[in-house]
């Protein structure tokens, strides 16, 4: 699709955007697979021109295909290049679904035929990336207004693989990640692992839940306490939303102190303008409680936000 996500991969930034990746910038890749009712579709040119048939099924072993197959089909109303049809044609198999706003686009899942060459038993990277190139979703909602029955095709979301133990990634963009990924205008289906040796014929699949049960692992943990101020400096006592459950915690970062103080509006020294500034009022009542959002990062609990205060 054509939201971005962004990874640090020796000191670079690389778009995971799939339209605009290159065999040079990601060797592995995740791709987020569509719930939907699965489809052929074969670019191919007769008499007529250029058109793409969409088969339910194919009744011939995928390296038998000729162009005098004559099986039912549908010819689709879609943009693609017509260098796709050279030869015997280019075959996808792929999603044919509904999105939330009730528009049919068909995503990508496998290339069988690529430009008249049986590709399925070829690593699938390098194909999958020039096949980007020949495939034009149309983004203006006047042209898809105007003809009605046209749908776009799109290849899957895709993640570098090196994403899920990247190290050079902060909390909150993986966070930001996983919610773009549980905001996707479909319903996620699975998720296919390739590598620069993977073939079509041996992706391996992960079913959607278990991916991401994954991704809640990899993850620091984020939960809202209730929060009190205890006699000691720096140290805070959390509670459950419940109050079925408390510990204490220490802060010993400085940020992290002074965030704290200002959210309980407590000063215990002036060191410099921002404390000046932000302790120059007068307060008649006493901050008992906060809610506060934490992240949890090994043993440590790290204040992130305040939800309110009392």
């Amino acid at each position: 699709m054509d939201k971005q996500h962004f990874m640090k991969k020796n000191h670079k930034r690389i778009k995971s955007n799939p339209q605009q990746l290159s065999n040079v910038d990601v060797d592995s890749i995740i791709m987020v697979q569509p719930k939907g009712k699965p489809v052929y579709i074969w670019f191919k040119q007769d008499e007529y021109g250029n058109k793409a048939e969409m088969y339910e099924r194919f009744y011939r072993p995928y390296s038998k295909l000729t162009l005098d197959y004559n099986e039912p089909s549908k010819t689709l109303t879609t943009s693609f290049h017509p260098f796709l049809t050279i030869n015997n044609g280019t075959i996808v198999k792929a999603t044919l679904l509904y999105t939330k706003n009730r528009r049919q686009i068909i995503v990508v899942r496998e290339i069988i035929w690529f430009k008249g060459n049986y590709v399925f038993n070829q690593p699938c990277l390098p194909v999958l990336y020039q096949f980007a190139q020949y495939i034009k979703p149309v983004s203006n909602v006047s042209i898809i207004d105007s003809v009605c029955n046209l749908i776009p095709i799109y290849l899957p979301l895709m993640i570098p693989s090196a994403w899920l133990n990247s190290k050079h990634l902060t909390s909150g963009q993986k966070h930001k990640t996983v919610q773009y990924l549980d905001s996707l205008p479909y319903i996620c289906y699975d998720v296919l692992n390739v590598n620069s040796d993977t073939t079509t014929s041996n992706m391996i699949r992960i079913e959607w839940s278990k991916f991401r049960k994954q991704l809640d692992k990899l993850i620091p943990w984020r939960r809202i306490f209730i929060v009190s101020k205890e006699l000691s400096e720096d140290t805070y006592r959390l509670y459950t939303k419940d109050n079925n459950k408390s510990f204490e915690i220490v802060i010993n970062n400085i940020r992290e102190s002074r965030m704290m103080n200002r959210w309980f509006e407590t000063v215990y020294g002036i060191n410099c303008l921002d404390d000046i500034e932000e302790s120059d009022y007068e307060c008649d009542e006493k901050i008992s409680e906060c809610e506060i959002e934490f992240e949890k990062n090994g043993k440590q609990w790290i204040p992130l936000r305040l939800i309110s205060k009392s």
